[in-house]
């Protein structure tokens, strides 16, 4: 037996699979969910994190538009040279 409120949750936690049956209506995740391409909600943190957790590889694949992105780049001295790290 399961939470009634893990039945059509867009993830499979019965090991058959059937809480996410055939009658699920899926509806949109809370805020601070994402919702993955086969309806499974994820935390929004997951997100390009390098993990599969939408189980069909959305979350990785998640495309951004209008945000900015930094990264930090350790360069190191070698001689006259640097090189990234």
């Amino acid at each position: 037996c399961i939470h009634a409120s893990w039945e059509c949750d867009g993830d499979n936690d019965c090991l058959d699979g059937s809480d996410e049956h055939a009658n699920c209506t899926y509806s949109q995740c809370q805020p601070e969910f994402w919702q993955c391409a086969n309806n499974k909600c994820i935390p929004n943190s997951w997100k390009c994190d390098g993990n599969d957790d939408c189980d069909d590889g959305s979350d990785e694949k998640v495309i951004r538009s209008n945000e900015t992105f930094s990264m930090v780049v350790k360069l190191l001295r070698l001689g006259n040279s640097y090189i990234t790290e």
